[in-house]
């Protein structure tokens, strides 16, 4: 019987292949190997730590330039609005 020009069997050998694939990921999430995972997460000796202040300021710093980009986004977006409004308004005035 013919499958047409090759492409349900291509199919089934693409499923064959990654159903075998399959198996050799399962002992990755098995509860005896995750102790390996563990130890690779030690922490980096070159990374600085800063004090919990400046963290602090740097977070408040940072909130505050979003705050004001917020409000500017939103600003021109109510102006874009309001003008388009009353652009129609007008337009259907006038017609």
């Amino acid at each position: 019987m013919s499958w047409g020009a090759g492409h349900v069997f291509d199919m089934i050998n693409r499923i064959k292949q990654n159903r075998a694939l399959r198996g050799s990921r399962k002992n990755k999430f098995k509860e005896n190997s995750r102790y390996l995972h563990k130890t690779s997460l030690k922490p980096n000796p070159f990374l600085k730590t800063y004090p919990e202040k400046k963290v602090n300021q740097i977070k408040c710093r940072i909130r505050t330039k979003a705050n004001r980009r917020n409000k500017k986004q939103a600003f021109v977006f109510w102006t874009f609005l309001a003008f388009g409004f009353l652009f129609i308004v007008l337009i259907l005035f006038y017609l």
